[in-house]
């Protein structure tokens, strides 16, 4: 099991590390003529590159994905398809995913708050579509909080979820307006969502 559960943590830090990020479902390769292909395209405009998770949040996935793995939350074939470098099991997939969706939109939030006003039609028209994965992130968010045994945790993550879905729909007026402004205050109220939701899963002291 311990095996399994390093085995686990491996593929995930390599979902996590060395997958390129795509924000908006697109490759790697820049779509020619696009100021916006991928989200790491986004955050690097002037030559600032984001970090794409912090080490709290890094550590928040590391200790819960190993604490599922070893409480045997999921089924033994899960377990076994990780070890034979398969497959994520149910749980740990979404977590990646959501993961990831929140460094991609905190990329985008700041390509946004910094360089609003060179933002065209076609660049807007992508934030849009990738409002549209951050509500997808929420059926993901579900998925997660299934395993949450504490009551008011669970009862607490719905709650969450509910938002970051509403704020999603919520976010393409300011879109459609062109409204940096607006969209940052959507995008802000999501982040701190996620981040509430990462803290139901695993509480990691401060210090580290």
């Amino acid at each position: 099991m311990r095996l399994a559960a390093i085995s686990m943590l491996s593929v995930l830090a390599t979902v996590l590390d060395f997958t390129p990020v795509t924000a908006f479902g697109l490759s790697a390769a820049p779509l020619q003529g696009s100021k916006c292909e991928t989200s790491a395209s986004i955050a690097n405009h002037g030559g600032n590159k984001v970090v794409a998770t912090d080490r709290r949040t890094f550590l928040t996935f590391g200790l819960t994905a190993a604490s599922i793995v070893t409480s045997g939350a999921f089924p033994q074939a899960a377990v076994a398809d990780v070890s034979d470098g398969n497959a994520l099991p149910t749980g740990a997939k979404e977590f990646s995913r959501v993961l990831k969706v929140k460094a991609d939109f905190a990329n985008i939030g700041k390509r946004v708050a910094e360089n609003g006003d060179e933002i065209d039609s076609k660049e807007w028209e992508k934030i849009s579509q990738y409002l549209r994965t951050v509500y997808s992130a929420g059926e993901d968010m579900k998925v997660i909080a299934k395993g949450m045994y504490d009551p008011e945790k669970k009862k607490r993550a719905a709650e969450l979820i509910k938002v970051v879905q509403k704020a999603a729909q919520a976010g393409e007026i300011p879109v459609s307006q062109k409204n940096a402004k607006g969209f940052l205050v959507i995008q802000e109220k999501v982040i701190a969502q996620l981040d509430e939701f990462f803290d139901l899963l695993q509480d990691v002291p401060d210090e580290l």
